[in-house]
């Protein structure tokens, strides 16, 4: 080769060199953004805090220390606002690039090692394992679930789980915890009574990484900068840098996924506190499930390793959001669903991580059991008995959805006495009332509907209620079927689809 054409190459190789963008520094957290420590000591100032838009993480209790996660344009609104502050991190991206070389923390799996291992379960355990990518990142990283059931390639008449963890990039505890959870259900398949029963009997769907570019970034956000725990589509409020309701392809995918399948229950593991929060995050009110949910949520801490975690609604027991991920699968789906935060820190040692994955394997385990207990069943057709897609309400619940595809709907309820209305487009709405759950048990109900004509809106796709205006009841449902008399108030400016 000749020194002009070894030159020229040289030359193209540092121009591709100066457009690979560092890590950490201009990636993964906006430019000069920092950690700020607010001193918060009424639930007034914690509700300031939200108003604002801010991204930010709780104090455990009140008084206590919440902290804010501000650019310098934020930090001047702060300012105005008279709460006492300290700056503890003047640069995340700097903090991190520093502190791991722009990496995970040591001893923490990588993306391209959690993927490996997710391939390596597909192909070793073929008959109950199987990896679908569902989407991919905003830098084209892989959104990998791995689906772990018998006759893992149908879809059956099976309860329906989905895990979720790493959503905060920088929260990097939950991920380690589902690929243990996926590999001891593989391993476990066989020969541990319990694991083999569950597999046999439920299809988990386990999402281990919901923010790999945040992971490799060690950041909060996605590779846009939006915070994906505030871009979901219930109650959407434009927090968290979001710009519009799903507008990440992040909370795109898992929308579409959970759209398909429609899980009894939607877990999302996070770390910086340690709580189990359901619904609602976007209002202090109580959640139509809220028995439901506290008795599921009991049934996790009481067979988990924690000496004492606490659980309420994600509103009053942490701090308010809108557009969380646990509140659009609930509102939208009726899923059980919540996130759990299994560390105070939110990067534990290395040495700890497998105790945590203990202190939350036999909680994982117990609610996978308890999933079924309660109200399931099929809707067909009384004519052809093909599965008919059906909006079902159960008692004064959110309303679910079942399989379109087989037809079948589950419903974790507590025991008592449940009325259920049935109504899907082109069929004659159905009640079945009298239906009673006894303790630890699970009642089948299987509903054919006959045709009739009309066709109403079926779903709510996206809402949102600008500012949570609180005297509006929150029924988004109302808007759904045959016309009943029933409204539901969109307030001033409220959007609904």
């Amino acid at each position: 080769m000749n020194m002009k054409k070894l030159g020229f190459l040289i030359l193209i190789i540092y121009l591709l060199i100066a457009l690979i963008p560092s890590r950490g520094l201009a990636q993964g957290w906006r430019k000069n953004e920092m950690e700020i420590k607010v001193l918060v000591k009424t639930s007034e100032d914690l509700e300031l805090i939200h108003r604002s838009g801010w991204s930010y993480d709780q104090p455990s209790s009140l008084p206590g220390i919440a902290r804010l996660y501000l650019i310098p344009d934020e930090l001047e609104r702060l300012k105005q606002t008279g709460l006492e502050y300290s700056i503890s991190i003047p640069d995340m991206g700097k903090y991190y690039q520093d502190l791991y070389k722009g990496a995970v923390p040591p001893g923490y799996y990588t993306y391209e090692q959690l993927i490996a291992i997710e391939d390596s379960l597909a192909t070793v355990f073929p008959a109950i394992c199987k990896k679908i990518v569902i989407g991919t990142s905003v830098q084209n990283r892989q959104l990998a679930v791995l689906k772990i059931s018998d006759n893992v390639e149908e879809d059956e008449d099976e309860p329906e789980l989905f895990f979720e963890a790493g959503i905060h990039g920088d929260e990097v505890g939950g991920p380690e915890n589902l690929i243990r959870f996926a590999r001891d259900l593989c391993k476990g398949y066989g020969s541990n009574i319990q694991i083999t029963n569950l597999v046999d009997t439920r299809e988990f769907f386990i999402l281990v990484m919901t923010n790999p570019d945040g992971r490799v970034q060690m950041s909060r956000y996605n590779a846009n900068l939006v915070d994906i725990n505030r871009d979901g589509g219930y109650m959407w409020d434009g927090k968290g840098n979001s710009p519009a309701a799903f507008s990440q392809v992040e909370t795109k995918a898992i929308r579409n996924f959970a759209s398909e399948n429609h899980f009894v229950v939607f877990t999302d593991y996070h770390s910086g506190t340690e709580f189990i929060s359901y619904p609602w995050s976007y209002r202090p009110q109580e959640a139509p499930d809220q028995p439901h949910l506290h008795q599921l949520a009991q049934v996790y801490a009481t067979n988990s390793g924690y000496t004492n975690i606490p659980y309420a609604s994600g509103y009053n027991g942490m701090y308010p959001i809108n557009g969380s991920t646990k509140d659009f699968n609930y509102g939208m789906w009726g899923s059980i669903a919540w996130s759990i935060e299994i560390s105070n820190n939110k990067q534990p040692p290395a040495s700890q991580i497998y105790s945590y994955y203990l202190k939350n394997k036999g909680a994982m385990l117990a609610i996978s059991e308890q999933c079924s207990k309660g109200i399931y069943g099929l809707v067909t057709d009384s004519i052809t008995g093909n599965p008919v897609a059906a909006i079902i309400r159960i008692g004064g619940s959110v309303p679910l959805y079942n399989d379109p595809l087989v037809g079948d709907y589950h419903k974790y309820v507590v025991p008592g006495i449940y009325n259920i209305e049935v109504s899907a487009n082109g069929y004659k709405t159905k009640t079945m009332s009298g239906i009673q759950v006894l303790p630890d048990s699970s009642v089948r109900v299987d509903i054919a509907l006959s045709l009739q004509q009309g066709h109403y809106a079926y779903q709510v796709k996206a809402c949102r209620i600008p500012g949570n205006n609180f005297y509006d009841e929150g029924h988004t449902w109302a808007a759904l079927g045959e016309p009943d008399g029933i409204n539901y108030s969109l307030g001033k400016n409220g959007w609904i689809i």
